[in-house]
């Protein structure tokens, strides 16, 4: 599997599991939280993450919000907010 996923627990051992294709990690509180779906940038087969605001565990009616992905570049990791375009 490409992608890996882990956390830490509060006994501060760290567990993970690869997860299947089309998966994402969501991390919540009660109004906010963060869905990050791991892929592929489609031309270089880079990784890339997209990164989701949203309204957490209690929902209130609300949406997902892309506020853009990261992406991994001959420099390391760079984060592109959403609408804007990725450095060459």
């Amino acid at each position: 599997m490409r992608f890996y996923s882990s956390y830490t627990n509060r006994r501060g051992t760290d567990c993970g599991a690869a997860p299947r294709d089309g998966s994402a990690v969501h991390t919540r509180g009660w109004n906010a939280g963060v869905r990050v779906y791991p892929g592929a940038d489609e031309g270089t087969g880079a990784d890339e993450f997209a990164v989701f605001m949203t309204t957490g565990s209690h929902g209130a009616g609300g949406h997902d919000v892309c506020i853009g992905t990261v992406q991994d570049t001959p420099a390391g990791p760079v984060f592109i907010p959403a609408g804007a375009q990725a450095a060459e």
